[in-house]
């Protein structure tokens, strides 16, 4: 296992003791108890699984017009309300959408840009379909597909668990992009 990745399992299972460790102080409704040690014991394992994404586009033309010109690094505007991306690369704008959707699918760039980009977004990120269009407009285009992944998988019992997991009923496993 990657060293990295190694690193971010162990902050994420001291986060999830620290939940553990919390659901022992809660007060539970009708004179409920805390769920016992064994019901609170998980998993977390690192799975390859085919898993929904999107994928961040361009035409030949918006690889060469978004392509930088000789101008000052900048970003100017709010990736909500709107902006604009001069000398920046690439990742830049795809941070712009995980501001607004940062639960979402997990955004690759595809769009075979070498460098940084200028680009203008007048509308921001804040409404989904307005942003698209402004991609459009641009020559890109955010594409829905499936990839084979890597994911963080915490697998807890159904048996006995408290409300905490109470949004994930038919599925016993949380997954981590």
């Amino acid at each position: 296992m990657k060293k990295g990745l190694r690193r971010f399992l162990n902050i994420l299972l001291s986060c999830i003791s620290a939940i553990s460790l919390c659901a022992q102080e809660i007060v539970y409704p009708e004179g409920g108890q805390a769920p016992s040690k064994a019901s609170t014991e998980y998993s977390v394992e690192v799975e390859r699984r085919t898993m929904p994404y999107l994928k961040l586009v361009a035409t030949d033309e918006a690889i060469f017009n978004v392509r930088t010109k000789d101008e000052k690094l900048e970003k100017k505007g709010s990736y909500l309300t709107g902006f604009a991306l001069i000398k920046r690369p690439v990742s830049s704008l795809i941070k712009a959408f995980r501001a607004m959707d940062q639960f979402g699918p997990p955004i690759f760039n595809e769009t075979g840009i070498i460098g940084n980009i200028d680009l203008i977004m007048p509308r921001g990120t804040f409404d989904f379909d307005d942003a698209l269009e402004d991609l459009r407009k641009n020559g890109l285009d955010l594409v829905k597909g499936e990839k084979e992944i890597n994911v963080v998988v915490v697998r807890y019992p159904m048996k006995n668990r408290c409300r905490l997991f109470d949004s994930f009923k038919n599925n016993n496993s949380i997954h981590f992009f």
